[in-house]
């Protein structure tokens, strides 16, 4: 189970790499606007997540097909960008009291942007849309984790 091994552990280090990316851009990139990172560790972790489950689940399950959706709309119109929005922080025109909002990085579901499988958009925009990345990502890197 030597390629199990290592597609375990790209996925894992993909999404390690994501996770750190996130947290930079929370701590202090969002100042700038520079998602670069959390976009190539993105489209590095989905594609790495989809090898393992390619190769070892299949994808009967329905999260499995919407991070297929995901990671097919990366592949076939480079706009996985328009998938992911920054929510929170500062709204215009200011009014007082001042409320700041926690910075999130979650994913913007874009009906435009189609796929050929139907079944994988749709399960997408239920279970995915307008979620925090990560918390998305993390029952699958649970169980990736606990795979022999």
């Amino acid at each position: 189970m030597r390629g199990k091994r290592i597609l375990r552990s790209n996925f894992l280090i993909m999404y390690r790499e994501l996770e750190n990316a996130i947290k930079k851009y929370l701590d202090y990139g969002h100042l700038h606007g520079d998602t670069d990172k959390i976009d190539a560790y993105l489209a590095a972790t989905l594609h790495a997540l989809i090898d393992f489950t390619d190769r070892f689940w299949g994808d009967d399950e329905e999260i499995i097909k919407a991070f297929k959706y995901a990671n097919n709309a990366l592949k076939h119109d480079c706009s996985l960008v328009s998938h992911k929005k920054i929510t929170g922080g500062f709204s215009f025109p200011i009014h007082s009291p001042l409320e700041i909002s926690e910075i999130t990085v979650v994913w913007n579901y874009d009906h435009s942007v189609k796929v050929n499988s139907q079944m994988q958009q749709e399960a997408f925009k239920k279970l995915l849309a307008g979620q925090e990345i990560l918390t998305t990502l993390e029952p699958l890197v649970m169980r990736i984790s606990d795979e022999v």
